[in-house]
This record gives structure tokens, C-alpha cells and sequence, in this order.
């Protein structure tokens, strides 16, 4: 029987406008009894935390291998209609937790925001010097959970670049010439092609398996195929990141998944990873 903790949440309850965006409480949800990681047994819950939106959640940490993740997630139908349409629900959360509630969804000044900063987010990459050496060699790249597509036009730019994600209005967004795949990672890659560079950036802190993910991009890398991967370090809980990692859990993924490590980039906001598919 897992042990739970109950937190008090100090009378705070969900924003009324996230709530009419997207109503969490009333989602179907898949309770977790084990570690999406190490699949040891749910021992500890933390129950009575709320995330950024007011969302209530409950949160396992795995004494086994120190994962955190969500006890309840949403299926996968609900995962689709919360990255779904045009302006989907995830984005329009979002936007409202960034303006006046009152300010009406604007969803090309959200594609704006959003590129915008994940340029910011590449240029910071890019003054990493093994990254570099390594996107230098890439000819064929797949970038999971890859949102607009920006962060990969940038950092390899003479690559053939593919980006898969769920969200079909960031997808839109992306620049002219990449290629797109709407899907989720968890599931078999739907395409033929074998990429010999994956971008894994600011994603693995979404999936609610990322295990199958890993063996997902895994199996579309060609042997020697080079992934950067990073997460984000956790600062709070959300309903949009199923998943937490620090250095022990993160090293049990990529063990577990057959990625071998080859360099690593610690920093305040994420922690990065230079892998190969042996």
C-alpha cells in the first residue's frame, strides 16, 4: 500500500479562466502503481499539490531510482485534445497565465512568443562546444517533440530536418522546408526514413513514458547516430510535465533505453546530454 502525505493547499483553488479552458478535474486519468522509469512499485504520494494553473495533483517519487512524476495522468484521447486544434487548449493556458485573464487568445502573437524564445533557448545551446562538433556531422535530423522546428533549423541548418510533435498549431508554425510527423513519441515512429541526429530538447519532461520514447527514437537512429537530450531542471510541478528527473534517474532512462553517454552540460535552468546509439 503506497504511503501518502497530504499537503495543505492554503485555500487556493483553480484560476476560473484556466478551469473554462480546460476542465482537468472532470479528465478521464490513468493512475500509475509503478515507476515509468524503473517500474518499481508507487511507495510514497505526495497528495494536495497544485500546479500553475491551480490544477490539484499528486506526485510519487521513486525511492528506487529518484523519478518524480504525476500519479494520475490523462489518457491518451485527453492528451490529444489538450495538444489539439488550432488553438489548443495547452496554448491557450499558456497564454493566460501570461496576460490578464481578459485578453483574448491572439494565436499569431502566441506563434511569435513562442519562437521567439525558442530561439533564445538554441542560441544558448549553441555556445556549447561538443553540441556543435557533434551537429556538424548531422545530415538527417529528427527533432522529438520538436514544437515549431525553430530550435532545429538553427542548430543544424544544412541537415534535412524532421519535426514530430502532438500539437498540430505549432506544427503550423514551423519554417518553410521541414518536414513534419503529428504524433506523440510514445508511440512507433511513423516513417521509413533513419535519422543519423535526434534533438531531444525540452521534451522528455512531457511524456508520460519515456522509456518507450527513448526506444522510440532509437529505433529511426542509425547505429553511431548521435541524440542530444536534456531536462529541465524541476521547479515546480505541472500537469504539462508528467515527468521529473535529476542525475540518478535520468542516467537509469538512458541505461535502460540502450543510448550510451558520451558528454554532459549541467545549468541552472537544464541539464544536457550528448549520446550515440552504439
Amino acid at each position: 500500500m503506497p504511503r501518502s502525505i497530504v499537503l495543505p493547499t492554503h485555500g487556493k483553488h483553480p484560476n476560473a479562466s484556466y478551469a473554462r479552458i480546460f476542465d482537468y478535474a472532470a479528465q478521464p486519468k490513468v493512475t500509475r502503481t509503478h515507476c515509468p522509469v524503473c517500474e518499481a512499485p508507487v511507495e510514497r504520494v505526495m497528495h494536495g499539490l497544485q500546479d500553475r494553473f491551480g490544477f490539484r495533483i499528486s506526485v510519487v517519487t521513486c525511492e528506487s531510482c529518484g523519478h518524480a512524476f504525476l500519479l494520475e495522468n490523462l489518457t491518451r484521447e485527453g492528451y490529444a485534445q489538450f495538444y489539439g486544434g488550432e488553438a489548443s487548449p495547452y496554448r491557450r493556458l499558456v497564454w493566460c497565465q501570461r496576460h490578464l485573464p481578459g485578453v483574448p487568445y491572439d494565436m499569431r502573437a502566441d506563434a511569435a512568443r513562442l519562437i521567439k524564445v525558442q530561439r533564445q533557448y538554441a542560441d544558448k545551446l549553441l555556445s556549447w562546444e561538443p553540441l556543435c562538433q557533434a551537429l556538424a556531422s548531422m545530415t538527417t535530423v529528427l527533432d522529438a517533440g520538436g514544437s515549431t522546428g525553430t530550435v532545429a533549423q538553427m542548430l543544424a541548418p544544412r541537415a534535412a530536418l524532421t519535426v514530430l510533435d502532438p500539437s498540430p498549431s505549432e506544427l503550423n508554425a514551423r519554417p518553410a522546408g521541414i518536414a513534419a510527423i503529428h504524433g506523440f513519441l510514445e508511440d512507433p515512429i511513423p516513417t521509413r526514413q533513419i535519422f543519423d541526429g535526434i534533438l531531444f530538447c525540452e521534451t522528455v519532461d512531457h511524456l508520460v513514458d519515456p522509456v518507450a520514447a527513448l526506444r522510440n527514437v532509437y529505433n529511426v537512429s542509425v547505429p553511431g547516430g548521435v541524440m542530444y537530450i536534456d531536462y529541465v531542471v524541476k521547479t515546480g510541478f505541472k500537469v504539462d510535465h508528467p515527468s521529473y528527473f535529476d542525475e540518478r534517474s535520468f542516467r537509469t532512462l538512458l541505461m535502460k533505453t540502450g543510448w550510451k553517454l558520451d558528454d554532459r552540460n549541467g545549468g541552472e535552468k537544464h541539464v544536457g546530454y550528448l549520446c550515440h546509439r552504439p
